[in-house]
């Protein structure tokens, strides 16, 4: 452990954590939290660098848009700033210029370099990699398949400090970029469940294909077998297949319900408030279980807020003919998708809502 960097401080200490971010991902940002909460640096800069001499330019975002996207994921992550230091300095970015440069930009600023075992492992082949050494700090996190030589001078340098009790997160940006340009176009039968959660989006609007009944009968399966407090599945689940009464839903809400008007089938989920002190949250992931079994289905659907609003609370239940002592906290429409949209882009998730060990 680190925490006796915590003491005896005499400098403000800044980690400089490097790279193309391309795109910024998680294990970034829980990397940076753990850092910030385990060593003895004041702040953690995400240095975004326009060109590594060690990849490939090619499969570069432009500069601009990583840099906003970091800028985004961490906005709300106390002591991490974001830099652009090195789109003012030559190219390609060598990391001891960089270093050298900003110590005469910030001359009463104690630098430490954050690299992963990665890196490490590939350190002897950076420009000028002993006045690294020799000059900074350099903090190593673990990283996937990071083949040291044990034997190498390196590790014996007094600067090296390993993060052994970091996080190891099993993601890295290549494996973004090569999982969003796999299914940039939306596909109907998964092979992970990442891919599923990332095809599933909210559609509004569908075609005139009715939805075949054993593609509903394996949804409303899914919807049986989602977890429930002590078991009690407080749900109630009816099926709509009667496109006037899907029509007649459309007006229930004055905003939100209009996926009505073309959706081909609906599901009410309901719930015995009077069985069990969870039902609000059991319904809702039996909800989910309908919308993710949609998606792998090649269905599009749509959830539709019921609870708490009275008057279309009641015109579902004036519709179904759902009794007074069931709450009505959904309504899920169903159907072919007449609309596409993007997959979600995994570069872009809010990140930063991760919280790893402590809020």
């Amino acid at each position: 452990m680190l925490s006796s960097m915590k003491t005896n401080k005499q400098s403000y200490k800044v980690g400089i954590y490097g790279g193309s971010f391309n795109p910024v991902h998680f294990g970034h940002i829980g990397l940076a939290k753990w850092v910030l909460a385990n060593t003895d640096l004041d702040e953690l800069w995400f240095l975004v660098s326009p060109n590594n001499p060690l990849k490939n330019a090619d499969s570069l975002a432009p500069e601009q848009e990583r840099l906003e996207a970091v800028k985004q994921a961490v906005k709300d992550i106390p002591n991490v700033k974001v830099s652009d230091f090195e789109f003012s300095l030559p190219r390609p970015s060598y990391t001891a210029n960089t270093l050298r440069e900003l110590k005469k930009a910030y001359p009463d600023y104690e630098f430490t370099l954050v690299i992963g075992e990665d890196n490490l492992a590939i350190f002897d082949r950076w420009k000028e990699y002993e006045y690294i050494l020799q000059n900074f700090r350099i903090f190593v996190y673990p990283r996937k398949s990071a083949l040291i030589n044990h034997q190498s001078a390196i590790l014996n340098a007094k600067n090296l400090m390993f993060l052994a009790q970091a996080p190891y997160f099993d993601i890295s940006s290549t494996e973004i970029r090569n999982n969003n340009s796999q299914h940039s176009k939306p596909v109907t039968s998964m092979n992970s469940f990442i891919e599923l959660c990332q095809h599933r989006r909210s559609i509004r609007h569908y075609t005139s294909q009715p939805v075949e009944q054993e593609k509903l009968d394996y949804i409303l399966r899914c919807a049986l077998m989602a977890p429930a407090g002590k078991r009690l599945n407080p749900w109630e689940f009816v099926v709509i297949r009667n496109t006037d009464t899907i029509r007649a839903m459309a007006p229930c809400r004055e905003y939100g319900s209009g996926m009505f008007e073309t959706a081909m089938a609906a599901i009410v989920v309901a719930l015995d408030s009077a069985k069990t002190d969870t039902w609000q949250a059991d319904g809702a992931i039996a909800a989910e279980h309908i919308l993710l079994a949609a998606a792998e289905q090649g269905l599009g659907a749509c959830w539709c807020h019921i609870y708490g609003r009275e008057d279309a609370e009641n015109t579902i239940r004036s519709l179904t003919g759902i009794p007074q002592n069931l709450t009505v906290l959904c309504v899920i429409s169903l159907g072919y998708k007449d609309e596409e949209r993007q997959n979600y882009d995994l570069a872009k998730l809010q990140y930063a809502k991760i919280h790893n060990d402590h809020f």
